[in-house]
């Protein structure tokens, strides 16, 4: 063997640095090779200087590498070539980086190899070889695709030691050098064979490609998903259909669904909640295999509470460790079958509870055919998922069997204590059923259990019926036990309604008597008359009760109204005129449904209500030209937000009736020429989701087809939805024309910086304009050169903004996190305090002075700052996560 070519001592030492600083994940392979390429132009300069010019480095990591390139230099008697020879093997890196075509680069290299040539390193990292074939070739050969997820892609391939088909899972493209999607597919691949179940798919081999991209085999399932018998079955409902061929089905279904409640059982044994259970990833084999697929959002939780009560050993993947954990404020998972804490992001309170109500929503799912939330906007779908604001199974069906849709409200409860506390619980239940057992989520009446036990004694029955044929006609005794039977019901309903109604008369006289502006207590008469409402609903005709609904709805209807003028009263302050809106609104929502024979509204039309709360404001939004009622609202300032928020209330109503075009016209120019800040700040969020559909028509794909005012939003709603790509290019098509629009600037800075991977360099560019049109806007600026890693430029900025806007509390506290960064902790705290003292209730300044507070070494003052931002904005994701961590540091 030839000696290595010799090599010039900074090559090797800039190679070291590239590394080691790629293993460790300070840059990604393609800045390590457009730096190398950079040095051969500059080879004056060390590597860690040209990566931190290209801001592919920060300062501070490059000074925690090159000590670590010292000491590693250090421990091989500082010759570089032998700390070459040490590292382990940069694999299909070495091909791009020979291309760089520079000799010191490639004698470098050499040095590298060397250390596979020789004697193997018994301390060096190596990967796991794995599902090796034990024939030469390769083991699995892809046939052809099957199915697309979110992370991975599923092929079928020929197993080729054993010549069956297997389900080859692979990671997508585009995710294929993203290391955490790596270790997030491995993990799934590792839980997924760690659960050694008859219901959970079973893996046969996992393995990698040369260039390090994961896959796994899996048994490939010949059949249909749930999803898909469910839709048969609610496909063959009519008239002619043979009851006895349905009832059958149903029960096969729900032995299904038992089998896939075992499976989470076990699951959660193991300490693994799967996180995304719906009928689409539960499959149906041929021969009746029930299994449940798609882990790829499972949660190995350890020996944490979801093992309770279980002699099985927890399961811990290898893998765990390097998948990044789900930010908290994120919801992840289906959104129609996700329970209220998952919709919400409250990640840390999930737990098996979790799982058990995506079980009920499964289970609701059988019974309907439906879903139960639906929709085409995914954060109204969030939103009524944390209310619980979905129809009960019988309303949609009405043949759904009560002690089912029993079983399935309570595992679908919204808080979790209140479901049942394990999916063998949930299991046991539709069991019960199955075998014609009673529930205990279900109080069966007399007439249910009657009927169980006369099919359980027929011939005794039949024996009894003939003798009570004799009896009456002996005598009227039969009907008198009836009528009473009838009468406890009348009375039982009764009393249930009367206390519904002394709930709300109590709740009403509370919302009296509380500060202005608290309309809990009004909700919670609402509810209760609402409730009230519904007893009355189930007559099925019976005289008797439709007399007492008769007796009943004078009170009913009082209390309602007076609900509503509690809630009118407390809205008495300007803050709360759109939620009195909002409230005269749902005069009409409330109803009795009198045994079926019609509906009896309790007051007002909408449109009516809303044009009342306008003329409070002292405007008639929908009685002038949109340019006079926006010119009048700028004469108000004190109620433009609140105007703004009870105008986007009536756009709604308007779009529920069909009628987005106007309702986006209106809203839009009204809003917008009114305060165009001001409408961004209290609806961007929430109105550029829902107006998506609409904005991208008017627009027609020109950007003069909408207002110059509307343009930024278009931009905004297409970046929400998940296209950046599109929101760049329209935003930049927008920049053209309007050059001096400040939020055109913005949203495309923003759109540049949230890209994948972050664009910094453009979105500076854009972000400076934003200061130039709007010189206090300048703290943003500040934040992105500071993330771009120019520290010098954003603190010679936050100095300046400091000293021309020193009343500005965002000022401030841009200025302290750029302190915090360049090491002065003191500094920063007292800049924060500044903030504070200008704007007591901004939690974003409390959540950097307890970041502030945490450096310093004071714990305990970071506590109470992270818990003052949670008592200003209960719902602060980024609070909840940094007192979680400061709570563990103390």
């Amino acid at each position: 063997m030839s000696d290595p070519i010799p090599s010039r001592p900074g090559a090797d030492r800039n190679l070291l640095f590239g590394i080691l600083a790629l293993q460790m994940d300070f840059i990604t392979r393609d800045a390590l090779i457009k730096g190398m390429h950079a040095w051969v132009l500059e080879k004056a300069k060390p590597l860690g200087q040209l990566l931190q010019e290209q801001g592919a480095l920060r300062e501070d990591a490059r000074s925690l590498l090159e000590a670590l390139v010292q000491k590693h230099l250090q421990m091989h008697g500082d010759d570089p070539q032998k700390s070459l020879a040490a590292v382990s093997s940069v694999g299909s890196l070495r091909q791009e980086l020979e291309q760089v075509a520079d000799p010191d680069v490639n004698a470098s290299l050499a040095q590298v190899s060397a250390a596979r040539n020789g004697e193997e390193d018994p301390y060096a990292s190596r990967a796991a070889s794995v599902g090796t074939p034990t024939s030469s070739g390769l083991r699995f050969r892809i046939l052809r695709p099957h199915a697309k997820g979110g992370l991975g892609q599923v092929s079928v391939a020929l197993d080729e030691e054993l010549r069956r088909e297997v389900a080859l899972k692979e990671i997508q493209d585009r995710y294929a050098d993203h290391p955490e999607s790596r270790a997030r597919f491995l993990l799934e691949a590792e839980i997924t064979s760690g659960l050694e179940h008859p219901g959970i798919v079973p893996v046969y081999g996992l393995g990698c490609y040369d260039d390090g991209r994961p896959f796994y085999a899996m048994r490939f399932i010949k059949g249909d998903s749930l999803q898909e018998a469910i839709s048969r079955f609610h496909k063959a409902e009519g008239p002619n259909r043979d009851p006895g061929e349905r009832a059958l089905e149903l029960r096969r279904l729900l032995g299904r669904f038992v089998d896939v409640c075992n499976a989470i059982a076990y699951a959660h044994s193991r300490g693994v909640l799967h996180r995304d259970l719906k009928p689409g990833n539960i499959m149906l084999g041929q021969y009746g295999e029930t299994l449940v697929v798609d882990w790829g959002l499972a949660k190995a939780v350890g020996s944490s509470a979801a093992r309770v009560g279980t002699t099985e050993t927890p399961l811990t993947p290898a893998s765990a460790d390097s998948a990044a954990p789900t930010q908290m404020g994120t919801a992840v998972g289906t959104p129609p079958f996700m329970p209220p804490e998952q919709a919400a992001g409250r990640l840390d309170r999930l737990g098996p509870a979790s799982d058990v109500y995506s079980l009920g929503a499964t289970l609701y799912c059988l019974l309907t055919g439906k879903p139960p939330f639906s929709g085409s906007e995914v954060g109204d779908i969030l939103q009524r998922v944390q209310r619980g604001d979905f129809p009960p199974p019988r309303r949609v069906s009405p043949a759904v069997p009560a002690a089912l849709e029993a079983i399935c409200l309570r595992a679908m409860a919204l808080k979790p204590e209140d479901r049942y506390a394990t999916a063998l619980d949930l299991a046991g239940e539709v069991e019960h059923w199955l075998a014609d057992e009673p529930v205990t989520a279900y109080h069966e009446p007399w007439s249910g259990r009657a009927r169980r036990w006369a099919r359980r004694h027929r011939s005794l029955v039949s024996g009894l019926a003939a003798a009570l044929l004799v009896a009456l006609l002996l005598g009227g005794g039969l009907w008198w036990w009836l009528e009473q039977a009838r009468q406890e019901r009348l009375e039982a309903v009764t009393r249930l309604v009367n206390r519904d109604l002394e709930e709300a008369r109590e709740a009403r006289a509370r919302a009296r008597a509380a500060p202005v502006g608290d309309l809990a207590h009004w909700e919670k008469a609402a509810a209760t008359i609402e409730r009230a409402a519904e007893r009355l609903a189930g007559g099925d005709g019976d005289a008797g009760l439709q007399a007492r609904v008769a007796e009943l709805r004078p009170a009913l209807q009082a209390e309602a109204l007076a609900a509503r003028q509690a809630a009118e009263a407390a809205a008495r302050d300007r803050k709360f005129l759109a939620r009195l809106a909002e409230a005269r609104s749902r005069k009409g929502d409330i109803y009795l449904d009198a045994g079926g024979k019609g509906q009896l509204a309790l007051g007002g039309d909408p449109e009516a209500e809303y044009a009342a709360a306008f003329r409070e404001y002292g405007v008639d939004v929908l009685a002038l030209p949109a340019a006079e009622a926006a010119a009048r609202l700028r004469q108000r300032p004190g109620v433009v937000i609140e105007a703004t928020a009870a105008l986007d209330d009536w756009a709604s109503e308007r779009r529920n009736k069909k009628q987005p075009k106007a309702a986006w016209r209106t809203l839009h120019e009204v809003a917008l020429q009114a305060d165009r800040d001001a409408f961004r700040r209290s609806l961007r969020q929430a109105m550029i989701a829902r107006d998506l559909p609409t904005l991208r028509k008017l627009a027609g794909g020109k950007v003069g087809g909408l207002p110059v005012a509307s343009v930024s939003l278009l931009g905004a709603a297409l970046r929400q939805a998940g296209d950046g790509e599109a929101a760049i290019r329209w935003l930049k098509a927008a920049q053209v024309r309007y050059p001096g629009d400040l939020w055109i600037n913005y949203e495309l800075a923003e759109s540049l910086r949230l890209a994948w991977p972050p664009r910094l360099g453009e979105a500076v560019q854009y972000y400076r304009v934003v200061r130039a049109l709007r010189p206090e806007m300048g703290h943003i600026l500040a934040a992105m050169l500071l993330e771009k890693g120019e520290k010098a430029e954003a603190l010679a900025l936050a100095e300046e903004l400091v000293r021309l806007h020193p009343t500005n509390p965002w000022t401030q506290i841009g200025f302290g996190v750029v302190l915090h960064v360049k090491g002065d902790v003191a500094g920063a705290i007292a800049a924060l305090k500044e903030a504070l003292r200008l704007k007591p209730d901004f939690p974003e300044a409390h959540i950097n002075l307890g970041a502030a507070l945490k450096a310093k070494g004071d714990v305990a003052g970071a506590i109470a700052a992270y818990k003052e931002a949670l008592r200003l904005k209960p719902d602060y994701p980024k609070a909840h996560y940094n007192l979680g961590n400061a709570l563990k540091a103390k």
